[in-house]
Protein backbone atom coordinates (compact mmCIF):
# COMPACT_ATOMS: atom_id res chain seq x y z
CA UNK A 1 0.00 0.00 0.00
CA UNK A 2 2.98 2.11 0.76
CA UNK A 3 3.58 2.62 -3.11
CA UNK A 4 0.87 3.37 -3.99
CA UNK A 5 0.43 7.00 -5.49
CA UNK A 6 -2.16 9.88 -7.68
CA UNK A 7 -2.25 10.03 -11.00
CA UNK A 8 -0.45 13.47 -10.72
CA UNK A 9 2.39 12.03 -8.78
CA UNK A 10 2.81 8.87 -11.55
CA UNK A 11 2.66 11.59 -14.38
CA UNK A 12 5.76 13.85 -12.94
CA UNK A 13 7.63 10.57 -12.14
CA UNK A 14 7.45 9.43 -15.77
CA UNK A 15 7.48 13.07 -17.97
CA UNK A 16 8.84 15.53 -15.83
CA UNK A 17 12.78 14.82 -15.58
CA UNK A 18 14.79 17.73 -16.02
CA UNK A 19 16.06 20.55 -13.18
CA UNK A 20 12.80 22.87 -13.60
CA UNK A 21 10.57 20.07 -12.94
CA UNK A 22 13.03 18.12 -10.95
CA UNK A 23 10.42 15.72 -8.47
CA UNK A 24 10.76 17.03 -4.89
CA UNK A 25 10.83 14.41 -2.42
CA UNK A 26 8.79 15.27 1.35
CA UNK A 27 8.45 13.52 3.76
CA UNK A 28 5.80 10.44 4.33
CA UNK A 29 2.54 11.69 5.37
CA UNK A 30 -0.42 9.02 6.55
CA UNK A 31 1.78 6.53 4.63
CA UNK A 32 1.88 8.29 1.47
CA UNK A 33 4.71 9.62 -0.17
CA UNK A 34 4.21 13.66 -0.95
CA UNK A 35 5.23 13.59 -4.43
CA UNK A 36 5.53 17.39 -5.41
CA UNK A 37 4.53 20.43 -3.22
CA UNK A 38 2.33 22.87 -4.82
CA UNK A 39 3.55 26.42 -3.84
CA UNK A 40 1.47 28.45 -6.52
CA UNK A 41 0.31 28.87 -9.45
CA UNK A 42 3.47 30.12 -11.65
CA UNK A 43 5.64 27.54 -10.39
CA UNK A 44 3.29 24.76 -11.14
CA UNK A 45 2.87 26.74 -15.15
CA UNK A 46 6.98 25.93 -15.10
CA UNK A 47 6.44 22.16 -14.15
CA UNK A 48 3.74 21.87 -17.20
CA UNK A 49 6.07 22.83 -20.14
CA UNK A 50 7.05 19.49 -20.71
CA UNK A 51 3.29 17.78 -20.35
CA UNK A 52 1.70 20.25 -22.53
CA UNK A 53 2.54 18.86 -25.76
CA UNK A 54 1.95 15.06 -24.81
CA UNK A 55 -0.56 13.21 -27.20
CA UNK A 56 0.12 9.49 -25.92
CA UNK A 57 0.10 9.26 -22.09
CA UNK A 58 1.13 6.03 -21.05
CA UNK A 59 0.83 5.34 -17.12
CA UNK A 60 0.24 1.25 -16.87
CA UNK A 61 1.65 -0.65 -14.01
CA UNK A 62 2.48 2.65 -11.74
CA UNK A 63 0.54 1.81 -8.80
CA UNK A 64 -2.09 4.51 -9.22
CA UNK A 65 -5.40 4.52 -7.38
CA UNK A 66 -6.13 7.76 -7.14
CA UNK A 67 -6.37 11.21 -9.51
CA UNK A 68 -4.27 13.52 -7.22
CA UNK A 69 -3.73 14.16 -3.39
CA UNK A 70 -7.29 16.40 -2.11
CA UNK A 71 -4.45 17.56 0.69
CA UNK A 72 -2.46 18.98 -1.90
CA UNK A 73 -3.03 23.26 -2.99
CA UNK A 74 -3.73 21.46 -6.37
CA UNK A 75 -6.07 22.92 -8.21
CA UNK A 76 -7.63 20.85 -11.06
CA UNK A 77 -9.40 23.78 -12.52
CA UNK A 78 -5.99 25.23 -13.93
CA UNK A 79 -4.32 22.01 -14.38
CA UNK A 80 -4.81 20.74 -17.78
CA UNK A 81 -2.80 17.94 -20.48
CA UNK A 82 -4.53 20.65 -23.51
CA UNK A 83 -3.03 17.56 -26.24
CA UNK A 84 -3.80 14.47 -24.48
CA UNK A 85 -6.27 12.17 -27.00
CA UNK A 86 -4.69 8.70 -25.44
CA UNK A 87 -4.64 7.34 -21.80
CA UNK A 88 -3.09 4.51 -21.08
CA UNK A 89 -4.23 3.36 -17.30
CA UNK A 90 -4.10 -0.73 -17.30
CA UNK A 91 -2.85 -2.79 -14.39
CA UNK A 92 -3.18 -0.06 -11.38
CA UNK A 93 -5.72 0.28 -8.28
CA UNK A 94 -8.11 2.61 -9.22
CA UNK A 95 -11.69 0.71 -8.32
CA UNK A 96 -14.24 3.73 -9.16
CA UNK A 97 -15.52 5.61 -11.92
CA UNK A 98 -15.67 9.24 -10.56
CA UNK A 99 -12.00 9.18 -10.37
CA UNK A 100 -11.82 8.17 -13.92
CA UNK A 101 -13.59 11.02 -14.22
CA UNK A 102 -11.53 13.67 -12.41
CA UNK A 103 -8.58 12.26 -14.36
CA UNK A 104 -10.70 12.81 -18.35
CA UNK A 105 -11.54 16.26 -16.25
CA UNK A 106 -7.78 16.99 -16.83
CA UNK A 107 -7.91 15.98 -20.04
CA UNK A 108 -10.12 17.82 -22.19
CA UNK A 109 -9.27 16.14 -25.68
CA UNK A 110 -9.10 12.21 -24.77
CA UNK A 111 -10.56 10.13 -27.06
CA UNK A 112 -9.00 6.76 -25.88
CA UNK A 113 -9.16 5.00 -22.74
CA UNK A 114 -7.39 1.82 -21.60
CA UNK A 115 -8.97 0.97 -17.92
CA UNK A 116 -7.42 -2.76 -17.97
CA UNK A 117 -6.83 -5.07 -15.12
CA UNK A 118 -8.01 -2.25 -12.87
CA UNK A 119 -10.51 -3.40 -9.84
CA UNK A 120 -13.35 -1.09 -11.17
CA UNK A 121 -16.40 -1.55 -9.87
CA UNK A 122 -19.48 -0.30 -12.90
CA UNK A 123 -20.95 3.28 -11.77
CA UNK A 124 -24.36 3.76 -10.17
CA UNK A 125 -26.91 5.50 -11.71
CA UNK A 126 -26.40 8.38 -9.42
CA UNK A 127 -22.65 8.14 -10.68
CA UNK A 128 -23.51 8.29 -13.88
CA UNK A 129 -25.57 11.40 -13.75
CA UNK A 130 -22.69 13.18 -11.87
CA UNK A 131 -19.74 12.50 -14.39
CA UNK A 132 -21.33 11.87 -17.75
CA UNK A 133 -20.45 15.25 -19.21
CA UNK A 134 -16.69 14.06 -18.94
CA UNK A 135 -16.66 11.09 -21.18
CA UNK A 136 -18.49 12.43 -24.33
CA UNK A 137 -15.60 12.81 -26.52
CA UNK A 138 -14.59 9.58 -25.66
CA UNK A 139 -14.61 7.05 -28.90
CA UNK A 140 -12.46 4.09 -27.85
CA UNK A 141 -12.12 2.22 -24.87
CA UNK A 142 -10.29 -0.59 -23.26
CA UNK A 143 -11.86 -3.04 -20.33
CA UNK A 144 -9.94 -5.72 -20.39
CA UNK A 145 -9.62 -8.41 -17.50
CA UNK A 146 -12.35 -6.84 -15.12
CA UNK A 147 -14.71 -9.52 -14.49
CA UNK A 148 -17.50 -8.03 -15.68
CA UNK A 149 -19.89 -9.58 -17.38
CA UNK A 150 -22.50 -7.79 -20.13
CA UNK A 151 -24.73 -5.97 -17.83
CA UNK A 152 -21.92 -4.28 -16.59
CA UNK A 153 -21.01 -2.93 -19.85
CA UNK A 154 -24.12 -1.66 -20.71
CA UNK A 155 -24.48 -0.17 -17.15
CA UNK A 156 -20.51 1.74 -18.31
CA UNK A 157 -21.92 2.48 -21.72
CA UNK A 158 -24.49 4.82 -20.44
CA UNK A 159 -21.38 7.48 -19.96
CA UNK A 160 -20.36 6.62 -23.59
CA UNK A 161 -22.80 8.49 -25.90
CA UNK A 162 -20.23 8.59 -29.02
CA UNK A 163 -18.32 5.69 -28.23
CA UNK A 164 -16.70 3.91 -31.57
CA UNK A 165 -14.54 0.90 -30.22
CA UNK A 166 -14.66 -1.54 -27.19
CA UNK A 167 -12.58 -4.46 -26.45
CA UNK A 168 -13.63 -6.29 -23.58
CA UNK A 169 -11.02 -9.03 -23.50
CA UNK A 170 -10.94 -11.83 -20.60
CA UNK A 171 -14.09 -10.98 -18.84
CA UNK A 172 -17.07 -13.02 -17.65
CA UNK A 173 -19.28 -12.19 -20.47
CA UNK A 174 -21.95 -15.32 -21.38
CA UNK A 175 -24.82 -13.70 -22.63
CA UNK A 176 -25.53 -10.82 -24.83
CA UNK A 177 -28.75 -8.58 -25.02
CA UNK A 178 -29.42 -4.92 -26.84
CA UNK A 179 -31.61 -2.95 -24.82
CA UNK A 180 -32.75 -0.36 -27.69
CA UNK A 181 -31.97 0.57 -31.34
CA UNK A 182 -30.22 3.31 -29.99
CA UNK A 183 -27.50 1.51 -28.03
CA UNK A 184 -24.42 1.64 -29.35
CA UNK A 185 -25.28 3.33 -32.66
CA UNK A 186 -21.89 4.40 -33.22
CA UNK A 187 -19.92 0.93 -32.49
CA UNK A 188 -17.79 -0.16 -35.26
CA UNK A 189 -15.08 -1.99 -33.52
CA UNK A 190 -16.11 -4.84 -30.46
CA UNK A 191 -13.46 -7.13 -29.16
CA UNK A 192 -15.16 -9.77 -26.91
CA UNK A 193 -11.65 -12.20 -27.43
CA UNK A 194 -11.78 -14.86 -23.80
CA UNK A 195 -15.24 -14.35 -22.99
CA UNK A 196 -16.93 -17.60 -22.32
CA UNK A 197 -19.55 -17.06 -24.84
CA UNK A 198 -20.08 -20.92 -26.58
CA UNK A 199 -23.42 -19.99 -27.75
CA UNK A 200 -23.83 -18.46 -31.42
CA UNK A 201 -27.24 -17.28 -30.56
CA UNK A 202 -25.50 -14.92 -27.72
CA UNK A 203 -23.07 -13.22 -30.65
CA UNK A 204 -26.21 -12.70 -33.08
CA UNK A 205 -27.88 -10.22 -30.41
CA UNK A 206 -25.04 -8.25 -32.26
CA UNK A 207 -26.33 -8.60 -35.62
CA UNK A 208 -28.56 -5.42 -35.76
CA UNK A 209 -25.54 -2.78 -34.75
CA UNK A 210 -25.95 -0.58 -37.74
CA UNK A 211 -22.20 0.87 -38.29
CA UNK A 212 -20.81 -2.67 -36.63
CA UNK A 213 -17.65 -3.40 -38.81
CA UNK A 214 -15.04 -5.38 -37.01
CA UNK A 215 -15.82 -8.29 -34.24
CA UNK A 216 -13.28 -10.10 -32.50
CA UNK A 217 -13.83 -13.04 -31.06
CA UNK A 218 -11.32 -15.67 -30.74
CA UNK A 219 -11.24 -17.80 -27.89
CA UNK A 220 -14.81 -17.95 -26.90
CA UNK A 221 -15.05 -21.50 -26.61
CA UNK A 222 -17.55 -20.72 -30.10
CA UNK A 223 -18.85 -24.58 -31.19
CA UNK A 224 -21.05 -23.65 -33.86
CA UNK A 225 -22.49 -21.05 -36.05
CA UNK A 226 -25.84 -20.58 -37.38
CA UNK A 227 -28.13 -17.64 -38.70
CA UNK A 228 -31.91 -18.02 -37.63
CA UNK A 229 -32.38 -14.21 -38.81
CA UNK A 230 -31.04 -12.82 -42.29
CA UNK A 231 -29.63 -9.84 -42.64
CA UNK A 232 -27.12 -9.69 -39.87
CA UNK A 233 -24.29 -8.04 -39.16
CA UNK A 234 -25.09 -5.95 -42.64
CA UNK A 235 -21.61 -3.86 -42.37
CA UNK A 236 -19.50 -6.14 -40.80
CA UNK A 237 -16.22 -6.73 -43.12
CA UNK A 238 -13.89 -8.20 -40.15
CA UNK A 239 -14.62 -10.97 -38.21
CA UNK A 240 -11.82 -13.10 -36.13
CA UNK A 241 -13.21 -16.57 -34.88
CA UNK A 242 -9.79 -18.43 -34.45
CA UNK A 243 -8.25 -20.39 -31.34
CA UNK A 244 -12.42 -21.98 -31.04
CA UNK A 245 -14.33 -25.37 -31.28
CA UNK A 246 -15.84 -25.19 -34.57
CA UNK A 247 -16.05 -28.42 -35.86
CA UNK A 248 -18.36 -28.53 -39.40
CA UNK A 249 -18.65 -27.24 -42.33
CA UNK A 250 -22.27 -26.14 -41.99
CA UNK A 251 -20.59 -23.58 -39.96
CA UNK A 252 -18.01 -22.04 -42.37
CA UNK A 253 -21.11 -22.32 -45.11
CA UNK A 254 -23.07 -19.94 -42.82
CA UNK A 255 -20.23 -17.13 -43.02
CA UNK A 256 -21.19 -16.73 -46.67
CA UNK A 257 -24.29 -15.04 -45.47
CA UNK A 258 -22.61 -12.25 -44.21
CA UNK A 259 -23.24 -9.97 -47.10
CA UNK A 260 -20.04 -7.51 -46.20
CA UNK A 261 -17.71 -9.91 -44.88
CA UNK A 262 -14.07 -9.42 -46.49
CA UNK A 263 -11.40 -10.57 -43.56
CA UNK A 264 -11.47 -13.85 -41.84
CA UNK A 265 -9.39 -15.49 -39.40
CA UNK A 266 -9.96 -18.92 -38.14
CA UNK A 267 -6.95 -20.82 -37.60
CA UNK A 268 -6.85 -23.49 -34.97
CA UNK A 269 -10.38 -24.48 -35.33
CA UNK A 270 -10.79 -28.67 -34.84
CA UNK A 271 -12.56 -28.72 -38.67
CA UNK A 272 -8.68 -27.81 -39.72
CA UNK A 273 -6.89 -30.25 -37.59
CA UNK A 274 -7.25 -33.47 -40.39
CA UNK A 275 -6.06 -32.00 -43.37
CA UNK A 276 -3.49 -29.97 -45.20
CA UNK A 277 -3.16 -26.26 -45.28
CA UNK A 278 -3.94 -25.75 -48.87
CA UNK A 279 -6.81 -27.81 -48.38
CA UNK A 280 -9.11 -25.73 -46.11
CA UNK A 281 -7.82 -22.45 -47.17
CA UNK A 282 -9.24 -23.82 -50.75
CA UNK A 283 -12.75 -25.14 -49.12
CA UNK A 284 -13.31 -21.84 -47.42
CA UNK A 285 -12.57 -19.72 -49.90
CA UNK A 286 -15.02 -21.48 -52.44
CA UNK A 287 -17.87 -21.15 -49.29
CA UNK A 288 -17.09 -17.52 -49.06
CA UNK A 289 -16.59 -16.07 -52.04
CA UNK A 290 -16.48 -12.67 -51.10
CA UNK A 291 -13.45 -13.31 -48.87
CA UNK A 292 -10.33 -10.92 -49.62
CA UNK A 293 -7.92 -12.08 -47.07
CA UNK A 294 -7.69 -15.39 -44.90
CA UNK A 295 -6.37 -15.68 -41.69
CA UNK A 296 -3.96 -12.90 -42.79
CA UNK A 297 -2.96 -14.55 -46.37
CA UNK A 298 -4.45 -12.03 -49.50
CA UNK A 299 -6.73 -14.02 -51.53
CA UNK A 300 -5.37 -13.15 -55.11
CA UNK A 301 -7.43 -14.04 -58.50
CA UNK A 302 -5.17 -16.53 -59.46
CA UNK A 303 -5.25 -18.04 -55.78
CA UNK A 304 -9.42 -17.98 -56.03
CA UNK A 305 -9.36 -19.65 -59.57
CA UNK A 306 -7.18 -22.59 -58.58
CA UNK A 307 -8.92 -23.10 -55.03
CA UNK A 308 -12.03 -23.57 -56.18
CA UNK A 309 -10.86 -25.97 -59.37
CA UNK A 310 -9.17 -27.79 -56.88
CA UNK A 311 -12.68 -27.56 -54.49
CA UNK A 312 -14.81 -28.05 -57.47
CA UNK A 313 -12.71 -31.40 -58.36
CA UNK A 314 -12.06 -33.10 -54.95
CA UNK A 315 -16.32 -32.25 -53.90
CA UNK A 316 -18.13 -33.21 -56.85
CA UNK A 317 -18.34 -36.82 -56.02
CA UNK A 318 -20.29 -36.39 -52.89
CA UNK A 319 -22.08 -33.87 -55.03
CA UNK A 320 -23.05 -37.31 -57.48
CA UNK A 321 -23.70 -39.05 -54.74
CA UNK A 322 -26.10 -37.20 -52.98
CA UNK A 323 -27.72 -36.11 -56.00
CA UNK A 324 -29.27 -39.80 -55.29
CA UNK A 325 -31.64 -38.31 -52.45
CA UNK A 326 -33.18 -35.30 -52.13
CA UNK A 327 -32.64 -34.56 -48.60
CA UNK A 328 -29.28 -35.80 -48.79
CA UNK A 329 -28.77 -33.43 -51.64
CA UNK A 330 -30.45 -30.25 -49.65
CA UNK A 331 -28.02 -31.18 -46.42
CA UNK A 332 -24.65 -31.08 -49.27
CA UNK A 333 -26.05 -27.64 -50.77
CA UNK A 334 -26.63 -26.29 -47.49
CA UNK A 335 -22.86 -26.73 -47.07
CA UNK A 336 -21.88 -26.03 -50.14
CA UNK A 337 -23.69 -22.78 -50.95
CA UNK A 338 -21.43 -21.76 -53.90
CA UNK A 339 -21.14 -24.52 -55.30
CA UNK A 340 -23.44 -24.55 -57.77
CA UNK A 341 -22.16 -20.96 -59.29
CA UNK A 342 -18.52 -22.27 -59.37
CA UNK A 343 -20.01 -25.64 -60.98
CA UNK A 344 -21.55 -23.24 -63.64
CA UNK A 345 -18.66 -21.06 -64.36
CA UNK A 346 -15.82 -23.92 -64.19
CA UNK A 347 -17.98 -26.79 -65.55
CA UNK A 348 -17.89 -30.19 -64.49
CA UNK A 349 -14.69 -31.65 -63.71
CA UNK A 350 -13.31 -34.96 -64.79
CA UNK A 351 -12.71 -37.25 -62.37
CA UNK A 352 -10.60 -40.29 -61.85
CA UNK A 353 -12.55 -43.50 -61.15
CA UNK A 354 -11.82 -44.36 -57.10
CA UNK A 355 -9.55 -47.29 -58.36
CA UNK A 356 -9.37 -50.63 -55.63
CA UNK A 357 -5.81 -51.75 -54.43
CA UNK A 358 -6.25 -54.22 -56.85
CA UNK A 359 -7.27 -52.27 -59.81
CA UNK A 360 -4.11 -49.62 -58.97
CA UNK A 361 -1.59 -52.29 -58.80
CA UNK A 362 -2.86 -53.19 -62.23
CA UNK A 363 -2.87 -49.86 -63.88
CA UNK A 364 1.03 -50.02 -63.60
CA UNK A 365 0.88 -53.39 -65.80
CA UNK A 366 0.58 -54.06 -69.35
CA UNK A 367 -0.47 -57.66 -71.11
CA UNK A 368 1.36 -58.93 -74.70
CA UNK A 369 0.40 -61.11 -76.60
CA UNK A 370 3.74 -62.71 -77.99
CA UNK A 371 3.85 -64.60 -81.48
CA UNK A 372 7.31 -66.33 -82.24
CA UNK A 373 5.93 -68.52 -85.45
CA UNK A 374 9.44 -69.90 -86.49
CA UNK A 375 10.39 -71.19 -83.03
CA UNK A 376 10.23 -75.00 -83.86
CA UNK A 377 9.38 -75.49 -80.33
CA UNK A 378 5.03 -75.46 -80.20
CA UNK A 379 5.07 -74.31 -76.54
CA UNK A 380 6.52 -71.20 -77.62
CA UNK A 381 5.42 -70.20 -80.67
CA UNK A 382 2.93 -67.95 -78.07
CA UNK A 383 3.37 -66.05 -74.98
CA UNK A 384 1.36 -63.88 -72.71
CA UNK A 385 2.77 -62.11 -70.57
CA UNK A 386 2.41 -58.89 -68.18
CA UNK A 387 5.25 -56.89 -67.92
CA UNK A 388 5.61 -53.20 -66.01
CA UNK A 389 4.49 -50.54 -68.17
CA UNK A 390 7.88 -48.59 -67.87
CA UNK A 391 9.99 -51.55 -69.56
CA UNK A 392 12.01 -50.51 -72.34
CA UNK A 393 11.90 -52.46 -75.28
CA UNK A 394 15.34 -53.47 -74.75
CA UNK A 395 14.51 -54.99 -71.32
CA UNK A 396 11.62 -56.80 -73.25
CA UNK A 397 14.02 -58.31 -75.86
CA UNK A 398 16.42 -60.15 -73.36
CA UNK A 399 13.66 -61.60 -71.22
CA UNK A 400 12.32 -62.65 -74.83
CA UNK A 401 15.20 -63.96 -75.72
CA UNK A 402 15.81 -66.30 -72.03
CA UNK A 403 12.17 -67.13 -72.30
CA UNK A 404 11.92 -68.32 -75.70
CA UNK A 405 15.69 -69.73 -76.02
CA UNK A 406 16.35 -67.11 -78.85
CA UNK A 407 20.45 -67.44 -79.89
CA UNK A 408 19.63 -65.56 -83.83
CA UNK A 409 19.67 -61.80 -83.28
CA UNK A 410 16.42 -60.39 -83.75
CA UNK A 411 13.59 -57.49 -83.64
CA UNK A 412 10.74 -57.10 -82.36
CA UNK A 413 7.73 -55.84 -84.47
CA UNK A 414 4.20 -54.86 -83.51
CA UNK A 415 1.38 -55.74 -86.13
CA UNK A 416 -2.74 -55.69 -85.66
CA UNK A 417 -4.14 -59.46 -85.07
CA UNK A 418 -6.98 -57.94 -86.56
CA UNK A 419 -8.24 -58.17 -90.09
CA UNK A 420 -9.77 -55.05 -90.74
CA UNK A 421 -7.24 -52.84 -90.05
CA UNK A 422 -3.39 -52.87 -90.50
CA UNK A 423 -1.16 -51.72 -88.15
CA UNK A 424 2.92 -52.40 -88.37
CA UNK A 425 6.14 -50.79 -86.45
CA UNK A 426 9.27 -51.86 -85.57
CA UNK A 427 9.82 -51.57 -81.85
CA UNK A 428 13.03 -49.39 -81.15
CA UNK A 429 15.38 -50.36 -78.34
CA UNK A 430 15.35 -47.06 -76.51
CA UNK A 431 11.39 -46.60 -76.43
CA UNK A 432 9.13 -47.60 -73.55
CA UNK A 433 7.00 -50.92 -74.28
CA UNK A 434 4.18 -48.51 -73.29
CA UNK A 435 5.09 -45.74 -76.33
CA UNK A 436 3.21 -48.08 -78.96
CA UNK A 437 -0.33 -49.02 -79.49
CA UNK A 438 -0.83 -52.38 -77.34
CA UNK A 439 -4.12 -53.72 -76.96
CA UNK A 440 -5.62 -57.11 -77.31
CA UNK A 441 -5.97 -56.66 -80.97
CA UNK A 442 -2.27 -56.54 -81.77
CA UNK A 443 0.44 -58.88 -80.90
CA UNK A 444 4.24 -58.23 -80.54
CA UNK A 445 5.98 -60.45 -83.43
CA UNK A 446 9.47 -61.80 -83.25
CA UNK A 447 11.56 -61.38 -86.25
CA UNK A 448 14.62 -62.89 -86.86
CA UNK A 449 17.50 -61.40 -88.99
Amino acid sequence: MNNRKSFIDALYSKYCDDDETAIIDLPQLDGHRRVCEWVGMEKIKNQLKNLNNLRWIDLSDQQIDRPYNDDNDFDQNQFHLPKACSLYLAKNFLTNWLDIAKIIKLTPLIEELILSSNPLRPPSDKEIVEICDHFKRLKAIILGDLNYDWSSLLQCSKLWPSIERISLFENQIQTIQIVDNNQFENLKFLSLSKNPISDWNEICMLGKLPKLETLELPNCQIKMIRFNENNLFSKLQYLDLSYNQINDWQSIAELNKLLSLKILLLKRNPLFDTNEYYHNFNFIISRIRRLEKLDREPIKKESRNDGEKYYLRMIYPEYLESYKNPKTLLKFLDENPCFQQILSELGEPIIAKNLTKQEKIQQNFIHLNIYDEQNSDQSRKFLRKQIPITMKVFNLKFMLKHLLHLSDEFELLVKSIDNNWHYEEIMEDRNDVCAYCIDDNVGIFVKRI
